[in-house]
């Protein structure tokens, strides 16, 4: 979740690598402000942890507006953001967590979601 315009490398995936995800998305709900320099996405989603890891959810190139646990708003303590993604120590089986983003889909020039 950054800013940046810059060209970025493919990781090498292996299927040796590859484990089932930590946590489920049992029930997503999305919402869509469409427009030509920037799209905002506001996101509901009710989760089921697999296993014991902190929630992990990746995004890149996403100005992240908003993040609500549970219906309390978190401050910048609660979570970690980096140029990948957003981490949620606090959530837990059964939670349900609410982002607004803003992305700017005339940027995406890799042609990814």
């Amino acid at each position: 979740m950054n800013d940046s315009t810059e060209p970025r490398s493919a990781a090498v995936v292996r299927l040796a690598d590859y484990r089932p995800p930590a946590w489920r998305v049992e029930r997503i709900e999305l919402t869509f402000d469409l427009g030509i320099d920037e799209t905002r996405v506001a996101a509901r989603l009710q989760l089921r942890r697999e296993r014991d890891e902190p929630l992990r959810l990746d995004g890149e190139d996403l100005d992240l507006l908003e993040i609500v646990l549970d219906g309390r708003a978190l401050g910048a303590s609660d979570y970690a953001l980096d140029a990948s993604g957003v981490t949620v120590p606090g959530a837990r089986d059964g939670s349900v967590l609410e982002t607004k983003v803003r992305i700017a889909p005339a940027r995406n020039t890799e042609l990814s979601g």
